[in-house]
């Protein structure tokens, strides 16, 4: 499942950055400063898939991301991409709240060392290191399903961007860009428990 997740995030971090440097594919009235926004929470994904992150590094993160959610907030008050930020403040205080969770995990479960283990997450039991259990084997086939989802909705957010044109590309395409890293969210943490 990790490897899906990954994919997934990587895809919508393409069309994020697409958006951010290529002028063609820019949404009018659209901050450029919000698709690096997103660029940079795909990282902080990343790198919660990939690493086991230090106490103190978890820590920092949980800081910056809220940080950045209170930036963003700051940001919708002027008229000029308001609802991009507002979005954006969302997914980062998302971030901070699940890397907070990551710190208050017992111990033991943080250390699982289960053939599935991410660096960092258990995704096949929820963060349990007991035996399968019901709950567990449904908390790992919905994350599979979700995250095969996810698949498929970046895979179709690359789709449109290519082949629409204009605003509706970079419109569409970063909408489902966000979708995909809401939802991978959503299934990291379904499979924390």
């Amino acid at each position: 499942m990790q490897d899906l997740l990954l994919v997934a995030v990587a895809l919508a971090s393409v069309v994020c950055l697409a958006r951010a440097v290529v002028p063609a594919w820019r949404v009018p009235g659209e901050p450029r400063g919000a698709d690096y926004g997103h660029l940079v929470m795909s990282a902080g994904m990343a790198a919660m898939l990939l690493l086991d992150l230090p106490t103190a590094v978890l820590a920092v993160l949980v800081a910056g991301y809220a940080l950045g959610s209170l930036g963003c907030l700051v940001r919708v008050v002027r008229p000029l991409g308001r609802a991009a930020y507002l979005r954006l403040a969302g997914a980062f205080a998302g971030m901070s709240g699940m890397l907070a969770l990551m710190l208050t995990m017992p111990a033991q479960a943080a250390e699982a060392s289960s053939a599935h283990a991410m660096a960092g997450m258990d995704m096949s039991t929820g963060m349990s290191t007991g035996s399968a259990s019901g709950s567990g084997l449904l908390r790992e086939a919905l994350g599979t399903t979700g995250a095969l989802l996810l698949l498929v909705v970046a895979g179709a957010a690359l789709w449109l961007f290519v082949r629409s044109r204009g605003e509706a590309r970079a419109c569409r395409a970063g909408l489902a860009g966000e979708s995909v890293m809401a939802g991978a969210m959503a299934v990291m943490l379904l499979q924390m428990g």
